[in-house]
């Protein structure tokens, strides 16, 4: 992890059913910014005394005390966000988030998801606001069912690859309507693993 010298809004979410073996220490950097650790001491050092103190003991213990984290560090104006803005940062970075767990799905067959989200900028500096979102899909293994998966740091670095090759590239670089001329087969795979990783219905699963 880069050291943090400007403005930053930071944003973390724990991840659920997920368990990595080695120890990540500060984090495998899965994106440009974007960092995955299992690391709990690390984590700690994460979250400022004001973060800890607005989102509360039971969400600070969920993070803390969570099997993996995504977190990232975005850099701001000096000028203060407003409520508006960092609310949409704080979408944007859980629906990055979402994407890479889709990734994951062309690695193992996963149910790899999670709950509330937060975002605190400007980050270890004064007078910060903190804002927390979440996303309502629940993603499921192929049975339908959530259960915990192991993912060894090989197959997160080809989960990092297929993240930033198809996801990130063409979701969040591009701000313009999908060409469907132009999308891949394995573009087209991602569309259906959405849906069906979202489906709680196996009828429904089988047919995405």
């Amino acid at each position: 992890m880069a050291k943090q010298n400007k403005p930053t809004a930071f944003s973390i979410v724990n991840l659920l059913h997920l368990v990595i073996p080695e120890d990540l220490a500060e984090g495998y950097e899965v994106a440009p910014g974007i960092w995955l650790t299992n690391n709990k001491k690390f984590i700690r050092t994460l979250l400022s005394h004001n973060l800890k103190k607005m989102i509360g003991e039971i969400e600070y213990r969920t993070l803390t005390e969570s099997k993996a984290a995504i977190y990232s560090f975005a850099d701001i104006d000096l000028t203060p966000l407003t409520s508006e803005g960092q609310t949409a940062l704080l979408n944007a970075y859980l629906i990055t988030c979402r994407a890479l767990t889709y990734a994951m799905w062309f690695i193992k067959d996963n149910s790899v998801a999670f709950e509330l989200g937060f975002i605190e900028a400007p980050h270890l500096r004064t007078n910060p606001r903190v804002t927390s979102n979440f996303l309502s899909e629940v993603p499921t293994a192929s049975s339908v069912q959530s259960k915990e998966v192991e993912f060894s740091v090989d197959e997160l670095e080809r989960v990092a690859h297929i993240f930033q090759e198809y996801y990130v590239k063409i979701f969040y670089d591009e701000l313009k309507p999908i060409d469907l001329d132009k999308v891949n087969r394995l573009q087209r795979v991602a569309y259906f693993l959405q849906a069906a990783s979202g489906s709680v219905d196996m009828i429904v699963a089988i047919a995405e």
